[in-house]
This record gives C-alpha cells, sequence and structure tokens, in this order.
C-alpha cells in the first residue's frame, strides 16, 4: 500500500466526524490511521508519521503565534507609552519644584505642573493595574517561549528519526525493519506527549509570572505619584479624602460581591431533625452535626438552631458577622 493510498482515509472524516465541530488550536489531537500502518512501505510509513506530526506542530505553532501577535501591539506599545509617560512626569515634577522658587509661583504654575504630573503617575498606575489584571505582556513572553520549544522539540524529532534511518539504511537486509518502526512510533508519541506537556505547564503557569521590567515601573509610579501628592497635599486636601473614600467603598464593594460560606458544627447529635434559620429564613431542616450553610451575603447575620434533645427543645442563637470566604462556626445547644 502506498502513502497516495492511505492518505485519503486519514483524511477523510467519519460519518460521527462530519455532525461535529473540529477541535482546533490546544484541543485537537494528532489525527492518525493504524490501520493503514503494515501496509505502508516503510519510506511511506515515515513520510507519513512525519507529516501528521508536522500538521500538528503547525496547528500548535500557529496557534500560539496567533496569540503573540494578538498581545504584541500591547506588549510594545504599553511599554514606550509608560517609559515615555514616566520621563515627563519627572519632568514636570521636577519642574514644579523649581517654579516654586521662582517669580511665576504667585500664578500658581508650580502647582499645574505638579499637578500634570500627578495625574500622567495615576493614569500609569492605572496601566500598570490593567496590565496585572489582564496578564498580557506575561502571556505574549509565555507564548514566545512555547513557540521556540515547540520548534526545538520538532528539530530533536527530525534528527531522531533521521538516526533511525540511516541506521536502518546502513544495516542493509540485517535491518529489522518492524523494530525501527516501532521505535519511530515511540519517538512520535513522546513529541506528541511534550507537545501538551507544553500546554498543560502553560495552563498552570500563567498567573505566576510577573515581568520584573513591570513591576519596576509599577514601583516607579507609586513613588512618583506619593512625591507628586505630598507636594499638593496642602492644596488638594478634600480632592485625597473624596479619592480615599471612593477608594474605600469601592473595597467595600467588591468585598461585598465574595460570598460567604459557613461551615456550621453542633457539639452533639440531637433526637430531632436540626432546624436552622438565617436572618428569620428556613435554610436547613436535617439530622446531622456539620452543615454547609452558603452563599451568605457578608455582613452582620442573625443564626439561630433548635432541635430536640431527650424531648425537650434545645436551641442557640448569635449574630455572626460573615467574611467573604470559607468559615467555621461552633455552637452547642442549650434547654
Amino acid at each position: 500500500m502506498t502513502l497516495a493510498e492511505a492518505e485519503p482515509r486519514a483524511a477523510s472524516p467519519g460519518r460521527s466526524d462530519r455532525v461535529r465541530q473540529p477541535m482546533n488550536g490546544t484541543f485537537a489531537a494528532i489525527r492518525l490511521a493504524p490501520e493503514d500502518y503494515g501496509r505502508l512501505g516503510f519510506d511511506d510509513f515515515v513520510q507519513y508519521i512525519l507529516g501528521r506530526l508536522d500538521e500538528a506542530r503547525d496547528q500548535r505553532a500557529g496557534y500560539y503565534g496567533a496569540l503573540r501577535t494578538r498581545n504584541s501591539r500591547w506588549v510594545m506599545g504599553s511599554r514606550r507609552w509608560l517609559a515615555l509617560a514616566g520621563a515627563v512626569a519627572l519632568l514636570l515634577t521636577t519642574l514644579g519644584a523649581g517654579l516654586r522658587l521662582s517669580q511665576w509661583a504667585a500664578d500658581g504654575w508650580d502647582k499645574a505642573a505638579l499637578l500634570a504630573a500627578l495625574v500622567l503617575y495615576a493614569v500609569m498606575g492605572a496601566v500598570a493595574f490593567y496590565e496585572r489584571g489582564a496578564d498580557r505582556t506575561s502571556t505574549y513572553f509565555r507564548h514566545v517561549a512555547i513557540i521556540l520549544a515547540i520548534r526545538d522539540l520538532w528539530t530533536r524529532l527530525q534528527f531522531e528519526v533521521l538516526r533511525e534511518v540511516m541506521g536502518f539504511r546502513q544495516a542493509g537486509a540485517a535491518g529489522d525493519e518492524a523494530a525501527v518502526r516501532t521505535r519511530i512510533v515511540a519517538l512520535a508519541e513522546a513529541f506528541s506527549n511534550d507537545l501538551n506537556r507544553l500546554t498543560e505547564t502553560e495552563v498552570s503557569d500563567w498567573r505566576a509570572e510577573i515581568l520584573t521590567s513591570l513591576s519596576e515601573l509599577e514601583a516607579a509610579a507609586r513613588k512618583g505619584g506619593e512625591d507628586a501628592g505630598a507636594r499638593l497635599a496642602a492644596h488638594v486636601a478634600e480632592a485625597q479624602k473624596a479619592a480615599a473614600a471612593a477608594e474605600e467603598a469601592a473595597g467595600r464593594a467588591l468585598a461585598a460581591v465574595r460570598p460567604s460560606f459557613l461551615n456550621l458544627e453542633l457539639s452533639e447529635g440531637y433526637d430531632s431533625p436540626v432546624t436552622v434559620t438565617i436572618d428569620g429564613v428556613k435554610v436547613i431542616e436535617a439530622s446531622g452535626r456539620r452543615f454547609a450553610l452558603g452563599e451568605l451575603r457578608p455582613g452582620p447575620r442573625t443564626i439561630a438552631v433548635t432541635a430536640q434533645k431527650g424531648g425537650k427543645p434545645v436551641g442557640a442563637s448569635l449574630t455572626h458577622d460573615a467574611k467573604p470566604g470559607v468559615e467555621r462556626l461552633a455552637l452547642t445547644l442549650e434547654g
């Protein structure tokens, strides 16, 4: 069987494949046709295996290349803009300090220069904050590293296959073709596993990467903002109070968005089902000692628990200040 005869079988989808959407990017697997391998000649077998692996390599590299291109403009542009804005803000801060010693101080030019510097530092801080949340610069360099790693894997695979083929040719009639085919399949499997491992590593590590240069720019923006704010403290006290109040309100709003999960644990078991109410609303009526309460809105919550022990009603009630996240509350019911 020749490679031309095997190719259509591997490329044409089955009936069930025609109704499914194609899997692209890192979700696609290498498409093989194992039933044809034994009928292919040795040369066609090697060409077929390398062709399928090359398709997988090209698909993965193209996927990460498209993502890298998408973030490239932001990475290059934001870095240049931050450097320029930082230089201008530093110049304005120095200029404002110098103007205070000149005749233009009475006209308020020093305050205008310092205010402009403060605005620039605030914008730089906002850009750095966006970058920390979107992670576009770190993502860009991760994708560059993955593309280079795929290149290295492909180069190494080609040399390994070349060694196997050359060894088989040199052995002549004494060569064990079946053993060589088995080793080439093992190399192909290892290459596929390495491709998958790159993707898994990228998914698990993307949040942990922070570029040193971006951290330095963020630190410079914070320090410059503090310096400019200190010089303008006497003139913008009310504005600073309003900004602090707005920041505190934003922090409270952000904390309020996160729900509270409460693990309630009773000291002992009871004869009747346990009834748990939160702010007067019954949320649980079941037997047991441990109950998971959530999702709760953060803040003071009145929690009441009632049951029966030895034919007598027992219970407990308290006000609990629910915090965002997971908490534990132990209670003892009393008669």
